[in-house]
């Protein structure tokens, strides 16, 4: 029961995350339709323009910055090829800024919180 609370709190912390991190870095890419943290992993719903289909990601191996400014996943798992060369040819264990903020204090406010 804990961790599926957990996991609902940092859910939570993802989506603001999501609105100000990574709809920056899709701009005139596509969107995050979804996003999921469960097991210490996050699930993310990627529409990309010109595809019909979104493309499942799979985010393990994250680590949060301890003031919570930035998130770095080290390991992307994605049901689509050439978005899982992307993805570790230019993500995968790259540092990514959490803009100060809304973001970055429910980041340092879901670690508090949830001992992570």
């Amino acid at each position: 029961m804990f961790e599926s609370m957990k996991d609902a709190a940092i859910t939570m912390a993802l989506g603001k995350i999501r609105d100000k991190v990574l709809d920056q870095y899709l701009e005139g890419i596509g969107t995050v339709e979804t996003i999921n943290y469960k097991n210490k992993k996050l699930f993310l719903g990627l529409s990309l323009e010109g595809l019909p289909q979104p493309i499942e990601v799979e985010c393990s191996d994250i680590c949060f910055a301890p003031d919570g400014s930035a998130i770095t996943v080290n390991c992307f798992s994605a049901n689509v090829p050439f978005a899982q060369t992307a993805l570790d040819r230019f993500a995968a264990g790259k540092s990514f800024e959490i803009p100060e903020g809304a973001a970055r204090f429910a980041v340092v406010a879901a670690k508090k919180v949830l001992g992570l």
